[in-house]
């Protein structure tokens, strides 16, 4: 009787510890993409631009950046700064977006994404910066990044915007030696200050780096390729190479360590030609390999029809990244 008495005991314990002792407490629910950890209910999706109001899980967008993240006037706005980087006996311009309510002072580390330009442009590009931006009217990407952390859709996040065009496209230990040195010794990111190369890949979970164009070319090449073991999370948008390349980065016994947080790649189906085939082979190759990426868990080719080679196609490639793919 005292085993039975026990063993009934035993159970109400584990039946409450799930979350439902009884009929009238509900589980508490505690979602992780989409499944509670508590009681395994699979969520019953209520979308509402592009998230769920019941579980937070966030979806791909492949039409457009949701209205209310395009708007002005979010009340509680980023700030953008200039930096200038001096890399031997040249210097080269990058501006730095800075979210709501940073402060230098502060004890609080952020996720640092650096967000490379095409060719033909230059580090205001993303940020509608300078005089070749301040009239670009389709530009409202800082108004995204307000709005996105504003809304709870992403954490607060630094964002580089280096130019790329002159140097970091042709010469990649630019980025290792004077970019971030200069980036992540004065503004407050997980590295703290320290980027020895030791430090830098303890801290490679929060770091990413993505591009359109060119800059998805050098993202596949200067960070996939040559600055793996520094950074976690990638995205090529419209501009990638051959997987061969990467497959051999990867089996090489100094990166297996290394793994892919998230390799993300959008592009359009009226892109470049040249670029979406090179892309959609790419794509298929490295998938097909099945040793280092899995459709869906740590990489996406987001296909969005009727987008060409314009900002329309990358600003919701770089929506999705910070709502969906990075920083989880």
């Amino acid at each position: 009787m005292k085993k039975i008495f026990a063993f009934a005991i035993g159970a109400a314990l584990l039946c409450f510890a799930a979350g439902c002792a009884e009929e009238d407490v509900p589980c508490t629910h505690e979602w992780d993409n989409g499944t509670c950890t508590l009681c395994g209910e699979v969520c019953e999706h209520s979308w509402e631009d592009n998230a769920c109001t019941r579980c937070g899980m966030h979806e791909y967008e492949d039409k457009s950046v949701p209205v209310k993240f395009r708007e002005d006037g979010c009340p509680e706005q980023g700030t953008v700064v200039s930096e200038t980087i001096t890399y031997g006996e040249e210097q080269f311009g990058a501006y730095v977006y800075l979210p709501y309510g940073y402060d230098e002072a502060a004890e609080i580390d952020y996720d640092i994404l650096y967000l490379l330009h095409g060719a033909n442009e230059n580090e205001g590009y993303w940020l509608k910066q300078g005089y070749d931006y301040v009239k670009f009217s389709e530009n409202f990407t800082v108004a995204m990044l307000d709005n996105l952390i504003y809304y709870g859709m992403c954490d607060p996040v630094i964002i580089v915007t280096p130019g790329t065009y002159d140097i970091l496209a042709s010469d990649g230990a630019y980025f290792r030696e004077a970019l971030i040195p200069a980036i992540e010794t004065k503004y407050n990111t997980y590295a703290n200050g320290d980027v020895s190369d030791a430090n830098l890949i303890a801290t490679r979970d929060h770091r990413a780096m993505a591009g359109f164009s060119m800059g998805g070319m050098t993202t596949y090449t200067v960070g996939l390729q040559q600055n793996l073991d520094i950074i976690g999370w990638f995205g090529c948008y419209t501009g990638s190479g051959d997987a061969q390349s990467l497959l051999n980065v990867l089996s090489a016994e100094e990166n297996k360590d290394y793994h892919i947080n998230f390799f993300y790649n959008g592009q359009g189906t009226l892109d470049l030609v040249e670029l979406r085939a090179t892309q959609l082979e790419m794509a298929d190759d490295l998938l097909a390999d099945g040793r280092y990426f899995t459709e869906g868990e740590n990489f996406i080719l987001n296909d969005k029809e009727n987008k060409g080679h314009t900002y329309a196609t990358w600003i919701i490639d770089l929506y999705n990244c910070l709502t969906v793919s990075f920083f989880r």
